[in-house]
């Protein structure tokens, strides 16, 4: 929910004796990005009893919170309006925050416009229209510019599944922590991922625990997608260390490696909050070695156990920006 400044509107006090003009106070600026035909014509009849403006504006490609902020900048704007599939969304400049109601399919009819429009009204938050005697409020004390609604960096929380490709392990839990640092489009992070202790078996009867854990650091390209959905992807590189603990034929075992890793993956972020990004991920990771048990056998050695070389890791995270 928007949390939208009441704009209060001038009236005029009559009398007996002529009154002191009230100060104006400025309308309402609305900038309303590539409406369908017919939209902001509705909008300016749903609002003709407030002092608003209607900014008609176009745009090279989809809307995001970059582009909305610039385009409240750009034309004096306290709202940006645009239609995103069967979506409405209001972005409302003072607080960085968006509002999204259900739309009508394009072409709009005329009474499905004047519909929109009521209901980019109501998502508009102003206040009531003076009444007939009612007299011009004061001029609004001024207040501090907002703060600055782009947040690079951030932190990332996540837990998935990992799948392993390869090896004796099974599918298991994995914990994911880690930062970024966002420079426009591209995005720097660190990450340290983490797979919780997992029981595991292998031939000749060996039964024991594996676990690992491995940082990586990467780069990703962002990419809006429409509406308040994002796009990362990217590829990393870092180490894994691998260890597995257990029995076999009696005797205890543990092994350990570490090993070079490298993934690439995709993030896709649902920016509905100005703090919380929810995350759905996906990747790839190739390592240089695993973590192996081996049992002599008749003057040879048989390999019992290995761990993954190659996996794949599905998840949903938070990323919370500072």
């Amino acid at each position: 929910m928007l949390l939208c400044a009441a704009l209060a509107l001038a009236g005029v006090n009559g009398g007996a004796h002529a009154a002191p003009a009230a100060e104006a106070v400025a309308p309402v600026v609305v900038v309303v990005v590539l409406p369908p035909p017919g939209l902001a014509e509705a909008i300016e009849t749903a609002v003709a009893a407030w002092q608003v403006r209607i900014v008609v504006a176009s745009s090279t490609g989809r809307i995001d919170r970059e582009q909305a902020r610039e385009l409240a900048a750009t034309h004096g704007a306290q709202r940006v309006v645009w239609v995103h599939d069967d979506t409405l969304i209001v972005y409302d400049a003072a607080s960085g925050m968006f509002d999204h109601r259900a739309a009508p399919p394009a072409p709009l009819a005329d009474a499905e416009a004047a519909a929109a429009a009521l209901t980019i009204k109501t998502m508009l938050r102003l206040a009531p229209p003076p009444g007939p005697g009612d007299t011009a409020p004061a001029p609004p004390t001024p207040r501090s510019p907002p703060p600055e609604a782009h947040r690079p960096w951030a932190v990332v929380v996540a837990v998935g599944l990992g799948v392993p490709l390869d090896g004796d392990a099974a599918t298991h839990p994995r914990l994911r922590l880690g930062g970024r640092r966002a420079f426009g489009a591209l995005v720097l992070g660190v990450d340290v991922d983490l797979a919780l202790a997992t029981e595991v078996t292998g031939s000749s009867g060996f039964e024991g625990t594996w676990r690992d854990v491995g940082t990586r650091a990467g780069v990703a390209w962002q990419q809006p997608l429409g509406g308040l959905w994002e796009l990362w992807v990217g590829a990393g590189l870092g180490l894994v260390a691998s260890s597995v603990k257990g029995r076999v034929a009696g005797e205890a075992v543990d092994e350990a490696s570490v090993a070079v890793a490298a993934g690439a993956g995709s993030v896709v972020g649902w920016r509905r909050w100005r703090l919380l990004t929810p995350l759905l991920l996906a990747d790839l990771e190739a390592r240089s070695a695993s973590a192996e048990v081996e049992r002599p056998n008749a003057g040879t050695v048989r390999e019992v156990f290995a761990s993954p070389l190659l996996q794949v890791t599905f998840g949903l995270g938070l990323a919370i920006a500072l």
